[in-house]
């Protein structure tokens, strides 16, 4: 069986996850490399991505689904690798 929900990824936003985990994102802490995509909200990805990065962790964006062109310029500062499908 295969279960849709549509949105499901919405509700994961920066204030969620300051909620849940605390605004230092404890659960990047011994990562070596990081990698988001583009099916959560963009405020997510650029706010986990800077963290990453301040924490001199690799990071990697994989830009499915495909995302604007303004999109993609936001993350560019905080992604050190883009791919591109």
């Amino acid at each position: 069986d295969i279960v849709i929900c549509r949105n499901a990824t919405d509700s994961m936003t920066p204030s969620y996850l300051v909620a849940k985990y605390g605004a230092e994102a404890p659960f990047l802490k011994g990562c070596k490399i990081f990698i988001t995509q583009n099916e959560v909200p963009l405020e997510t990805t650029l706010h986990l991505l800077k963290r990453a990065h301040e924490l001199g962790i690799t990071t990697i964006f994989n830009s499915a689904p495909a995302p604007k062109k303004s999109e993609v310029q936001s993350v560019l500062a905080y992604a050190k690798y883009m791919t591109i499908f």
